[in-house]
């Protein structure tokens, strides 16, 4: 009998170790999480990379990261030669690209907290109309891991009205 309660027990916290919720929320839930602005248009100032885990996953919002990356060139002219077999590289932005935040996603793991997403749309060059996950490119603060612009990479153009 003691080893079936022990047995119930590992299942459930083994069980509970992975639950997360994830909900959209306003910019009123998030303000004082994030300085994005929901609606605003934000130009990249340098290169950087659409990462995914799994190039081919159709539902897997890519993730703008800092080229270097996930063991990727740092050199603009490598990364674009050798990021073409890159199983993680789904596609690349340029400096003067613009990107329109179009809303927040609040992610609730049991084991780290709570994570922000800002869920933005490539509004041109060459990844016109693609679906971004911008954190990577964004500074945190920790422990709930909100994300402010980092005005390396990104600078609001348009404010929505």
């Amino acid at each position: 009998m003691n080893g079936i309660y022990g047995l119930i027990v590992s299942v459930f916290i083994f069980g509970m170790s992975g639950c997360n919720t994830s909900r959209t929320v306003s910019v009123a839930d998030v303000s004082a999480r994030t300085d994005y602005q929901a609606g605003g248009i934000y130009t990249l100032q340098k290169p950087a990379f659409l990462f995914k885990h799994i190039k081919s996953d159709p539902d897997e919002i890519p993730i703008v990261s800092e080229l270097g990356f996930s063991g990727t060139a740092t050199n603009l002219v490598e990364f674009q030669e050798y990021s073409k077999t890159d199983s993680q590289v789904a596609g690349l932005l340029l400096a003067g690209d613009r990107i329109r935040v179009v809303k927040f996603i609040d992610n609730k793991f049991i084991n780290i907290g709570n994570f922000l997403h800002v869920i933005a749309v490539v509004e041109s060059g060459g990844m016109t109309g693609t679906t971004v996950e911008l954190s990577m490119i964004s500074k945190k603060r920790r422990p709930s891991y909100d994300v402010f612009v980092d005005l390396e990479y990104l600078v609001l153009e348009e404010a929505e009205n």
